[in-house]
């Protein structure tokens, strides 16, 4: 498979999908435990998500 130059955009763009796709996932291994421990999961999945988002904002990023 060839190799391919990933902008900081892309790869900006596949860490949020990444993130957006991995909250439902680890919350419900996580509900194992408790609840608590699975709202925790969910919450710090979307508030990374959303800071990820924030930074691809930024006027550095959008070269």
């Amino acid at each position: 498979m060839a190799k391919t130059k990933m902008s900081k955009q892309q790869i900006l763009d596949n860490l949020i999908k990444t993130c957006d796709y991995l909250i439902v996932p680890v919350a419900g291994v996580a509900a194992i435990w408790g609840y608590d421990i699975s709202i925790y999961c969910a919450a710090g999945f979307g508030a990374l998500a959303s800071v990820l988002s924030f930074v691809k904002l930024l006027p550095s990023m959008q070269k």
